[in-house]
This record gives structure tokens, sequence and C-alpha cells, in this order.
């Protein structure tokens, strides 16, 4: 089983930055077999650019399309391929000391969490609004750049993101499970 997160980061074919425990990447899968075992100790949210892939859990199987967005809690998955058209993904490794250190913060400012909420498994679909979709064309952005943004600017991206997953209402299994 392959260390997700750790096989981005010594891939020097990858598009990515890093601060940290903190990795982004923009890549171009090179996975040559059909299914391939991952896991990564962190959360992780990836966004799908280009092709189609699955993840399976072990509480479903998820798939995603160009545009589509799937959140993954820290845990395993066999990820399956399709070889039709080349698959380009976005993905964020989320450190759990920074959504927690994060919930502190806006703890005063956040809404009760809902009750009614079913408890996420083990990924889930991430609806699409526009703090996601803001947050994705900027790291597209500074993934396109020749220079990379300074260190701090991207610790306030992640935390953007996550910020923005607390206080969706599109999302509120991803924001109970932060809580």
């Amino acid at each position: 089983m392959l260390n997700f997160p750790d096989a981005i980061r010594t891939n020097p074919q990858f598009n990515k930055l890093a601060v940290g425990e903190m990795l982004f990447a923009e890549y171009t899968c090179p996975i040559g077999e059909e299914r391939l075992g991952v896991f990564a100790e962190t959360d992780y949210l990836v966004h799908v650019l280009s092709g189609r892939k699955t993840w399976q859990t072990m509480d479903g199987v998820w798939e995603a399309g160009p545009g589509q967005t799937l959140f993954f809690k820290k845990g395993a998955a066999i990820i399956r391929q399709f070889f039709e058209v080349n698959f380009c993904l976005l993905v964020f490794f989320i450190p759990d000391r920074l959504i927690r250190a994060t919930v502190r913060e806006l703890s005063g400012r956040l809404g009760p969490a809902s009750s009614r909420v079913e408890p996420l498994k083990c990924a889930t679909r991430v609806v699409p609004d526009l703090a996601l979709n803001v947050f994705l064309e900027s790291m597209l952005t500074y993934f396109s750049g020749r220079e990379k943004p300074p260190e701090p600017l991207l610790q306030l991206k992640l935390k953007e993101l996550i910020v923005g997953l607390l206080t969706s209402d599109s999302n509120p299994q991803i924001a109970a499970y932060f809580r």
C-alpha cells in the first residue's frame, strides 16, 4: 500500500507546493496499474480536472470526473484508474493540527453544529459553492505560475479551504466532522 502524500512529496514530476506537513499538488496521474492501494495519515480533498477515477473505501465507492470534488478522511482506499483520458487532479492534504487550530479560532463565531447531520463516511462528495470555487481557481493560478507563493500565503490558503468548508451550508457533514 502506497503512502499517498509521501509518494507525491518525493516525486519530482509533480507540481506541488509544500509547507511543513501541508501539501498541495496538481498532477497528471502516472499510475500504470488499473488498481492501486493508497493510504494517508491526514484528511485530504481531491478536485478532478480531467479524466475519472474511483476510490473504494471500507464504506463505499466514490467516482469523480472533471469538475467534481471529493473529501477523504485519513485512511486507506483502493484507487481504480481509467485509461481513456489522462487523469489530472488537484489534491490538498489537510493536517489535523490546522483543522483544530482553525476551529478553535472561529469557535465563538460559528453557529451551533447541526445534530441532524449523518456522520461522515470515509469519503463524501463535496458540493461546490462560491468559497470552494474561488479557492480552487486561485490555487490553479498558483500552480500555473512561474513563481511559488510565499509560505505564509499557502498556510492562509489552506486555512481558507477549512473555513470555507466549516461555514458552508452546502457541506454540513464535513463541517460537523471538522468540529
